[in-house]
């Protein structure tokens, strides 16, 4: 069966009919400022530290975090990636997507751009307030807590706050955007600084159209599609994302029958079995036996009459078995310095099938769905179509 790929227009007409609310997530008009001619914006700014897990969670809550920047209608200030790699532990956002296609949703400027541009003369440390959740104000202020968020706004120019606001109480869907406005004004409060993302994870299936606006940078796109030309010759590939690292096992030990506690949904497992789904997801699907990996593998490969198969996997990439079952078949495991090149090229790949635990293979399946490309799952049925089994 070849995989399907629905025109773009076709699948924004699924989502407005879907979600009739939808028509704010897919546009905006006031496209915001280039750099060059950057201005403060009086509707003010969120500035927030993505400092929520790894690259997976923190793409995830950016979704949320863009939508609720544009609720508020205020800029969102693109904060750098957390990478846990190398002396910074930090990338700037724009050395994994392009700004200038996140402008057609809404208004944002680069981290760097509006410490050096702006900050300095429209937001002086007497107005530099940190926010988060406190239990009551006696509490720590926000960003003394701990020293990861103090190394984060050192990182980005903002070494000091000198009060911090208690947004307990307010939520960050659209229900609660007049309480914001209401309690922080722009006028008062012209930087709403969060310690953590405004956003909640897993990201709501509603906003997964956001996805459209991350749009990968020639540092990422360029080595990913040198990557596919050399090893896979233009040809068809299947693209699988492995979980199987000591902290997997732990994370899915939580789907032990004995120690559950009515959980039906983990992390990014709605993207495979939906936000309410009628059965809990299971330890299979988050933690696949090495045999049924490396038999779903075979299968698919033999379904879609595919020669190519590329390995993402911070972990054993069971490349030996792999190979010792499927010699005829070409098996790349690169393991990048750069997993964000991984993710380029797991999206490109004509079949792809994820961890449908993993906000990683969640991020996969979101580019995908922007470009009609169907995802699969280990521990879920493969579809067949003994008619069309060639690509």
């Amino acid at each position: 069966m070849s995989p399907i790929r629905l025109p773009r227009f076709f699948i924004a007409w699924i989502l407005l009919w879907s979600f009739p609310g939808m028509t704010g997530l897919l546009a905006d008009n006031n496209v915001g400022l280039n750099v060059a001619d950057v201005v403060w914006d009086a509707n003010g700014y969120v500035f927030y530290c993505p400092c929520h897990g790894r690259f997976g969670n923190q793409a995830d809550q950016f979704l949320g975090s863009f939508a609720f920047s544009k609720q508020l209608n205020r800029t969102l200030v693109l904060p750098p990636w957390r990478t846990y790699a190398g002396e910074q532990k930090m990338a700037p956002f724009d050395d994994f997507f392009q700004v200038d296609p996140l402008r057609a949703y809404h208004r944002v400027i680069l981290a760097k751009d509006f410490v050096d541009k702006l900050a300095t003369s429209n937001w002086p440390l007497a107005q530099r307030s940190a926010f988060c959740y406190m239990q009551d104000d006696n509490e720590k202020p926000c960003t003394t807590s701990h020293e990861f968020f103090q190394e984060f706004w050192r990182f980005v120019g903002v070494p000091a706050f000198t009060k911090s606001e208690n947004i307990k109480g307010l939520r960050f869907d659209v229900s609660g955007v007049e309480a914001w406005r209401e309690r922080f004004p722009a006028s008062k409060f012209p930087v709403i600084a969060l310690r953590g993302p405004p956003a909640p994870f897993p990201v709501p299936q509603m906003q997964w159209p956001i996805q459209q606006y991350l749009q990968w940078s020639p540092k990422i796109y360029t080595p990913a599609k040198s990557h596919i030309e050399s090893l896979f010759r233009n040809e068809p590939y299947l693209g699988i994302h492995l979980r199987n690292g000591e902290d997997w096992t732990k994370a899915c030990a939580l789907l032990d029958e004995d120690g559950r506690h009515g959980l039906t949904n983990l992390m990014a497992s709605s993207q495979c079995i939906g936000e309410h789904p009628a059965q809990p997801v299971t330890k299979e699907q988050c933690f696949p036996s090495k045999a049924h990996v490396i038999n779903t593998v075979e299968e698919t490969v033999k379904e879609y009459g595919l020669k190519n198969v590329y390995i993402a996997t911070d972990s054993d990439s069971y490349i030996s078995e792999f190979r010792g079952r499927m010699p005829a078949v070409n098996f790349v495991h690169l393991n990048p310095t750069v997993p964000q090149i991984d993710l380029c090229i797991l999206g490109e790949s004509d079949i792809f099938i994820g961890n449908c635990v993993s906000s990683f293979s969640s991020f996969v399946r979101r580019q995908r769905e922007v470009n009609g490309k169907a995802t699969l799952y280990f521990g879920m049925p493969i579809a067949t179509d003994n008619a069309h089994n060639e690509l």
